[in-house]
Order: structure tokens, then sequence, then C-alpha cells
């Protein structure tokens, strides 16, 4: 050892720079941003933190402790983004690099994980190495690396003091985020600042008049309610209820509720579960008796019970249903019983107001109060006995009964249903048939008069609503399937009684539908407990043992079940469905329960107290619910509900998206022109090219259907059109769902886009349906035919998915038909054209030999005539005395010449229009033929583009059809993976099946129509080109009839030497 003298060095603290502690102005950036925050950094006093805080930022900090290394210079970090080192160059002079200005803080727990903190100066680059030196100094400080555990407490209380909020003040979760890591632990901090006064929480220890107005109308209202009919809360209400509740009668006076008071009004008259208006008979008991569910209770025996308790819990008539099998004298007695003990009560029969007569309804319940009716089988009148004779038919002899369903007969009535028919004698034998009623007996039945049950046709024919059928319940739940609207049309009517099945092992009551129930949580009890929520009601409504809450242990007193809301989504029918909340001890022994109807249940908070499996209230077991209560909006209408609700935001929403789309289309406008010239000229080649140059990162365009939803639609860089691709129908619902834009002719504002077909390129086959690139364009929808296109629907099944519009098309042709000029072009009429020229070629040459014949007779007969005046000639020149009579003969021989070739001129122009005139019957003549052949034609290409187009429908259809199987089956799969539960899985897929087929049917009904209207179209096309055709007939002749006058007229100017008849053209054929 050197000396062997220990040295000892007395360690300081630091002292922080002045300007540390004021701190300055920096830009701090991060290595993933792009843009640098404005911030001041600062050193607290004690050395402890440097911390920053940028504008509407938290205050983020560091211990100084943690840093590793203060870099400047070349050693410091610069931004790899361009744009932000641009940015970061502004300030100081241009000599400075952004290093020298750069501040790099190196920190970490330990020598892998390392962070990096970079601040840029934004003046001169001595502000940077100032900085840099004093952290430097302060980071390796062994006196605050070893410090005391009062410096430690020291530094938190300066970490705490520096993140303060906006106006300066300390929040409390900053405290409860450096001093507790458990619920207890933040409860018992929570309590600590509250026992020395300082505030515990995020809001003040009461509320305010405005607060609890707020709370009342936003959490405690329903918020279904009419405003006129039922009003807000105002403050004077409020004010009212605190004081009525505020025990703090200080707090009262300044129109503050505390806690205290708070629970007292939960728990108030005021604040009940259910309104009291609905505890006693609310429903409207003014219509007929058949709209009401009745209670029944079936095989049940009663002794002298009915007189004495019949009336007492209701004043509502109760029916008797006498199953009789005694002897008439017995049935006397009965009857005689039921008058001397009921008496007034008893309706021994009709009221004024409601008589027995075909059409008339049954009497309300509010006109039978306090009134016994008897249902017991009518003795038929005379004048009905005689009726049944003569109409009866072996049909109403024999009873329907399913093959697959036991015979059974309960008061005396067959149940009829489709299935094999057997007689009614043989369905006596397997039970004994009720005896035939006796006449006293018979008198006191009126309004109920049970009757064999033919059909809903012959119920609604006969329209006796006094007369009543009853079903096994089997059948009836067949029929209710087979025949819903019937059977819902017949017990507005009548009546209709259902009995147990005979199968029926139980003694509980057939329900007409199966309660439901929905409810949310909550409670408090005995032991370790829970809570389950079920919900009662139609099919479709019922969740059972499905919501339930964990297990509280160890906590009768206030147990807290912290679950998430037990949510009923969607309650098909309220009115028939009630609420159970049922408290539970862990063992599955029931503490309390409670039966809430939905329809009257309080939204908000709210306390319920329990009873027990009688129905009798508890002492002390409640329950604390928070119950929300909203209109269900399917999926795919929740942008339209809100926009409904908001309308000021959904327009502004729709506004700024709408110019978001503008400017989209602007930039895109050069790109578009570029590529729209490609689409026109081939279809597919410039799908192909855009695809091809499509950026893998290219955004989405957004577009906004007329019901507010957002959909994404992927766009094509070469057009401004969206092209749409040839795919398979394969997708439908989900998050998927049919747009069939075509289908809707006379929306031009609803629809999303207008679809019209590119110019398609020329086929050498007349008669091939031409098959058409399609795009989809920001117009109108015409009434031009065109594909079917797809969007998106939107959906809640698939949550965190954006809804996506897919536009495409199946492989769709526009079947058009033949043109006049594409049937004149086909075989069968060019080889008939070709018929028709020959025979007119023909006719034209025996016409040019006949002139010619007639041409060459005249020219010889001319020829004799001169010859015969030379020689005349000759003969003079010998004869010089005779001089004068020479001359005279010479003129005479002179106009016997011209009078021959007038003669023959007038024979040629007689022939020339005799032939004129048979080419012209023969040209009328090929008419007809021609005619015809086009028809023939017309209808062999109607029938050929009909059937085309029957084909493409029916390929439409069998892929719509596919489409929507597909995805249903796919839906029903993703439900099966997000739901556990098979009950609400059942039920899930109800409605999806339901849902499905309604869209299914809706699609194809559309789609039927627009495949009718297409036809239409067709057919009127045919129609036009029937009517194009008559009229070239009709042209054609005239034209030959002019053309022959023409001829004609011309035949005395002409040459005839050179003239040859043609109605087709004056070109002289040589024979």
């Amino acid at each position: 050892m050197a000396g062997g003298e220990a040295v000892l060095e007395r360690l300081t603290h630091p002292e922080v720079a002045d300007f540390l502690i004021r701190g300055a102005r920096f830009i701090k950036w991060d290595e993933d941003s792009t843009v640098g925050l404005q911030c001041t950094v600062k050193v607290d006093p004690a050395a402890h933190l440097i911390y920053w805080r940028a504008e509407d930022k938290e205050t983020d900090l560091l211990e100084l402790t943690s840093i590793r290394d203060i870099r400047t210079g070349k050693s410091a970090k610069i931004p790899k983004d361009k744009s932000l080192r641009d940015s970061l160059k502004i300030g100081g002079s241009e000599e400075d690099s952004i290093q020298d200005k750069t501040i790099t803080i190196v920190y970490g727990s330990t020598l892998v994980d390392i962070y990096y903190v970079n601040f840029v100066a934004p003046g001169s680059v001595n502000t940077a190495r100032e900085w840099a030196d004093a952290l430097f100094c302060l980071t390796h400080n062994l006196l605050a690396i070893n410090a005391s555990p009062i410096s430690f407490l020291e530094k938190l209380h300066s970490k705490i003091c520096v993140q303060t909020s906006g106006d300066g003040k300390i929040p409390v979760k900053n405290i409860l985020k450096y001093v507790s890591s458990s619920k207890e632990d933040k409860k018992r901090v929570l309590d600590t600042l509250q026992s020395v006064g300082l505030p515990h929480g995020k809001k003040k220890p009461y509320l305010t008049v405005d607060q609890l107005v707020e709370f009342l109308n936003n959490e405690q209202r329903d918020p279904r309610l009419n405003e006129i009919l039922f009003p807000y809360c105002t403050s004077e209400k409020a004010q009212a209820i605190i004081d009525k509740y505020e025990p703090n009668r200080d707090f009262a006076k300044k129109g503050h509720f505390s806690v205290q008071g708070l629970t007292r009004y939960l728990m108030s008259d005021d604040n009940f579960i259910i309104n009291h208006d609905r505890l006693s008979c609310y429903q409207d008991m003014t219509q007929p008796l058949s709209h009401y569910f009745i209670n029944s209770s079936h095989n049940t025996y009663l002794t002298e019970a009915i007189a004495e308790c019949a009336f007492k819990t209701s004043e509502y008539p109760v029916i008797l249903s006498f199953e009789n099998h005694c002897s008439p004298k017995q049935q006397a007695k009965m009857a005689a019983y039921c008058v001397s003990i009921f008496a007034d009560m008893l309706l021994n029969k009709p009221l004024d107001d409601f008589p027995l007569e075909e059409g008339k309804g049954l009497p309300p319940p509010k006109a039978l109060l306090r009134k016994i009716v008897i249902k017991n089988k009518k003795r038929p009148s005379k004048r009905e006995e005689v009726g049944v004779d003569v109409e009866k038919t072996p049909i109403d002899t024999t009873a329907v009964i399913s093959s697959d369903t036991k015979v059974e007969k309960v008061d005396g009535e067959i149940t009829e249903n489709g299935g094999s028919v057997i007689n009614e004698e043989d369905v006596s034998k397997a039970d004994q048939e009720e005896v035939a009623p006796e006449v006293e007996l018979s008198a006191l039945v009126n309004y109920i008069q049970p009757v064999h049950f033919k059909s809903f046709e012959t119920s609604e024919k006969l329209n006796r609503s006094y007369e009543m059928s009853s079903f096994v319940e089997n059948n009836a739940t067949a029929l209710l399937k087979e025949s819903p609207v019937e059977f819902v049309n017949y017990n507005k009517r009548q009546l209709s009684r259902i009995y147990p099945s005979g199968t029926r092992v139980g003694s509980a009551n057939y329900m007409p539908q199966i309660p439901v129930i929905s409810g949310q949580w909550l409670t408090e009890k005995k032991v370790g407990t829970y809570v389950e929520v079920d919900m009662y009601g139609l099919p479709a409504d019922t969740v059972r043992r499905k919501y339930k809450t964990k297990i509280v242990p160890n906590n009768t007193i206030n147990p807290v079940y912290d679950e998430e809301p037990f949510v009923f989504k969607k309650v098909v029918l309220p009115s028939l469905a009630v609420l159970r909340i049922a408290l539970y001890e862990e063992s599955g022994r029931l503490i309390g329960q409670r039966i809430l109807p939905v329809v009257g249940l309080s939204p908000g908070y709210r306390h319920i107290k329990l009873r027990n499996e009688s129905n009798q209230p508890l002492c002390l077991p409640t329950l604390f619910v928070h119950i929300v209560t909203k209109d269900y909006v399917p999926s795919g209408f929740e942008d339209f509900a809100n926009a409904l609700c908001d309308p000021i935001a959904y327009h502004q929403e729709e506004k700024r998206q709408q110019q978001l789309q503008s400017l989209l289309d602007d930039e895109e406008m050069e790109e578009d022109a570029a590529g729209s010239e490609a689409v026109v000229e081939d279809g597919g080649k410039a799908t192909e090219n855009a695809k091809a140059k499509s950026a893998p990162g290219r955004e989405t365009r957004k577009s906004i259907s007329i019901k507010a939803e957002k959909k994404s639609i992927k766009r094509n860089c070469t057009s401004d059109s969206l092209v749409a691709e040839i795919n398979p129908l394969n997708q439908r619902r989900g998050s998927e769902m049919i747009l069939r834009e075509a289908l809707r002719r006379d929306s031009s504002r609803d629809s999303i886009s207008g679809i019209k077909p590119l110019q398609p390129q020329k086929s050498g086959n007349p008669h091939a349906i031409t098959s058409r690139s399609l795009s989809l364009q920001a117009a109108p929808v015409t009434g031009e035919r065109g594909p079917f296109a797809k969007r998106s629907r939107s959906t809640k099944k698939r949550e965190g998915k954006t809804q996506s519009l897919i536009c495409f098309t199946a492989e769709d042709t526009k079947v058009e038909p033949a043109s006049v000029r594409e049937l004149k072009e086909r075989k069968p009429f060019l080889k008939l054209n070709q018929k028709h020229q020959k025979e007119m070629d023909i006719l034209v040459k025996r016409h040019e030999k006949d002139k010619d014949k007639l041409q060459k007779n005249h020219l010889l007969e001319q020829e004799k005539t001169i010859k015969d005046l030379d020689k005349e000639k000759v003969s003079s020149k010998k004869k010089s005395d005779k001089e004068l009579k020479k001359a005279e003969k010479k003129g005479v021989l002179f106009f016997q010449i011209n009078t021959l070739k007038r003669q023959h001129r007038d024979s040629m122009v007689d022939l020339l229009k005799r032939q004129l005139n048979e080419q012209l019957e023969l040209a009328e003549k090929q008419l007809l033929p021609k005619q015809e052949e086009l028809e023939k034609l017309m209808r062999l290409s109607q029938e050929e583009k009909m059937k085309s187009l029957a084909d493409l429908h029916a390929k439409q259809m069998n892929e719509l059809r596919k489409s929507q199987d597909n995805q249903n089956r796919e839906e029903l799969k993703v439900l099966a993976r997000q739901h556990s539960n098979k009950d609400e899985l059942q039920r899930r897929k109800r409605e999806e099946n339901k849902k499905h087929i309604e869209q299914s049917v809706k699609e194809r009904q559309k789609m039927t129509e627009f495949h009718k209207k297409e036809s239409e179209e067709l057919e009127k096309e045919h129609d036009k080109l029937y009517e194009t055709l008559d009229e070239d007939r009709k042209k054609s002749s005239q034209d030959l009839r002019t053309l022959h006058e023409t001829k004609v007229r011309q035949l005395s100017v002409c040459d005839l030497e050179i003239t040859y008849a043609s109605l087709y053209g004056d070109k002289v054929t040589k024979l």
C-alpha cells in the first residue's frame, strides 16, 4: 500500500444553477415522431428531478440519478425524418448544426434497456452546452445515489409537487399512483386525505344543484319519455329534493347535496324501482275479451270456494270450464246450484250491448266486472239443428289428426290438424264422449261456447265471436308455425283455449308464451353470495342462467358485485317480459328474489327490495342496481339513429367528409385524366394496369351513403370511377351485405352510385350477348339496366372491424335486341335477297332482249325506207325533165321516214313502260316475302334474346341464393365462436335466421322485380323493332312507286336508243 494513510474528502451536494431552476424553452423530439414539441425544461431546487411540460400536456420527469449520460455536439442524436430536421434548423446562426444545439439524455434502469430523450435549443449553441455541463454534474452525485430514506421521501414529494394540473393543484390520482398499489391501499390513502380535510377524490364531496339536475335528467330519467308530458327536472325541483333529504342544513342552504343526502334520496319512495302507476292494473281493459291472455288452471277442483273467493283479489271476470259427464238430471241440479249460489255474480244472459250475433264482438273485461261466466257445451237451437242436418257432409263427420300426434280429446272437442283423416266414431271409442248438455245448464252458457275447430277459413266465414275452440299445446304450436297470421286474426275475433299435452308429467300450467326476463345487476346479503339475473317473455326474449355475478365471500352486510353490466340487447315484446333478480347463497340456497315488469322499470340508480319464494317482502335484503333503458337500434342503423339524436353534429361530420372527399378528388384529377382513356379503350387491360401500378399503402377513400354510414372504398388509380371487378356473389351479410342500387330505378338522391357500362368491343357474331366491363360512378341511378353491386352493411357482430364497401358485379351482361340492320345481314335474309335480285336480273335481261329486238326491227325498216329513197334519187337524175315531181316525191319520202320514226319511238316507249310496270310489280311482290323473312328472323332473335336473358336471370338468382346461404352459414359460425352460452347462442341464431330470411326475401323480390322490368323493356324494344319493320316496308313500297313515276316521266325526253328499263339504275346490260 502506498503511504498507508487514508485521504479523506468531504462530499458536498452540487449547487443547482439558477438557469436550471428558472428553466428554458426547448424543442423535444423522439425517434418515432415527425413533429417536435415546444416545452419548458426545469430542474427542481433539490436536484432530484429534471422535468418538462408541453402545452396542453401533462408534466414528464426523469430522476437525475437514473440518467447515465448527457450528450451534445457530435455525440448527440439527430432526427431521421428530413422534415423534422428542417424544422429544427430554425433559429440560431446558419453555421450552427443541429447536433451542436441538441442535448441527448441517456437513461435506463439497466445497461441493456437504454432510452433517449432529445432536446434542441432554439437559440445559440451556448445554451445547449451550458445545460449539458450543468446536468452532467448533477447526475453524477454520489450523495444523491447514497441518500437517506428521508431524502427519497423528499424526492417523492418533489415528483408530486412538479406534476400539477393546469390550475397548479396536485391531482389525487398522482398521489395514489405513487403510494398505493391495491384497492385497499387506495382506500386508506383516500380516507387519510379525507381525515385531514384534503380533497380525496376526483370531485367534491357533494353535488351542486346543477349537478343534481344533470344527474336526474341523464341517469334517473327514462330517455324514451315524452318531453312535454314528462318534463325534465329543473333547478327548483332539484333544490326541493335537497331540502327534503339533505341532513346538513348548511349544505341545503348552499344548494349542496352530500353523500348522506344522496343516499337517503336513492332509498326513498321518490326513487322507486317501479313506477307507482304500474303497480295496479294500468292496461286498457275496454277491448274485447279475446284480446287478452287469461290465466287458466287445468283439472282444478274447488270445494265451497268459488263464490266466496272469486273476486277477493280482482274484480275481473272468472270463467268456469265444465267437463261434463253427468246425467241430465245431475246437470239440471248443477244449473240450479250455480243459480242459487252465485246469484247476481252469475252471467246467465248476454249483455244488451253485446248480443250473441254473427259479426258482433265479445264484451270487454271492464263490462264483466264481478261476473262468473260458464263455459259448457251449448244446446243447438232447432234452426241450427235443421241447418246442420241439411249441410252435413262427410267432412263434417271427420276430424283431421296429425299422423304423428296422439289423439287427445278434452271437453268433447276433437282437435284438428293437417294429416291423416279418421272417423269421429273411432275417436269416440278411444275416449268416452261428453254427455250432451241439458236445457237448464245450456241456458247459462252465452259468450263462451265450445265448438269443434275445422279451419281458420271456416271460423272467419262464420264470424261468431262467442264460439271458441280448444287446442292441445302441441297442435297449437304447430298451427302457430304453419299459419301465424291466421291464428292471430282468429284470436282477435274469438277465444282459444290451450290445454296441456297428454305426455305432460309435471303440473305446471302451460303458458301461451314462455315468460322472458330483462334486467341489470348488484345486491347485498349474508355469507358468500351472488346475484343471478334472468328474463322471461317470448321465446326470443327469454334469457336464463346466463348472467350471474361472482361470489363475494364473507360479507353479508355490504357486498359489492363489481361486474360488467348485464345487457339484454333486444326485447321483442316488453309488455310480456319480466325481469327476475335473485340473490343466492354460495351453496345455491335462495335468499330473496324480485320479479319486475320490463315496461315498468325506472332507469337509473335504484334500490330493489327482495321478496321470498311466496312473493312476500323481506325486511332488510336490498340490492342496489343501475338500470339503463334504451330504444333498440338494429345493426346498421346506429349512425342513422345518432344523426336523428344529434343532427347538428351529424351535419358537421357530413360536411367534413364532403370537404375531404372534394380534396381527394382534386388531388386525383390528373391521374384520373391519364387513366380514363385506357379504361374506355380496353376495360380489362386498364384494370390490370391500374392494379399493377397501385401503391400497396394507398389510403382508402371515404364515401357517405344516405344512411350516414361511412364506408371505405378502395380506389382504382386509373379512373375516377370505381371499377367493379368480376367476382361471384359469395358474400352478403355480417360485415358485408348486397347493395343492389340497380334495383332502385327511381331513386336519384338515395343511391350511393350509378352503374353505367363501358362501351363494349365489337363482336363479329351479331347473335352473341356482349359482355361488358362495368364501372361504378358517382351519378344517380338511371333507368338503364345495370348489374348488381355489393356494399357492406354496418353490423355489431364483428366489433373492431371497419365497415368496408366492396363493389363488384357478377359476370353480368346486357341483352339488347338485334337491330333491323343486323337482321338484314343475317344469312336467311341475304339468301332471299340474292334470290329476288336474281329474279329481277332475269326480268331486266329479258326486257333488254325485247327492247333490242324491237329496236333492231325499227332499224331494218328505217334502212329499207332509206334505200328506197336512194333508188329514187338515182333514177331522178336520168329524168331531168321531171325535176318538179322529183322534189315532191322526195318530200313525201322524208315525211314517211319521220312518221316511221315517231311510230317506232311510240312503240319503244310503250314497251319500256310495260317493262317498268312489270319490274315494279315484281319488286312489290318481293317486298312481302322479305318482310315475312325479317319478321321470322325477328321472332327467332327475340326468342334467343329472351332465353339468354332468362338464363342470365336464373344464373344471377342462383348466385344470389348461394351467396345468401354461404354468408348465413359464415355468420352462424361466427356466432358459435363468439357465444359460449347455449341459450344465448340459440337466441342469436334465431335472430340471425329471421334477419337472413327477411333480407333474402327482400333481395330476391327486388331482383325479381328488376328481372321483370328488364324482360318488359326487352319486349318493348322488340315491339318497336316490329313497328320499324312495318314502316320500312311501307317506305320501300313508296320509294319504288316514286322511282317508277320518275322513270316513266324521263321516257319522253331521254334518248331511247341507249335507254333500258330498270328501276334500280340506268346501267346497260350487254346480252
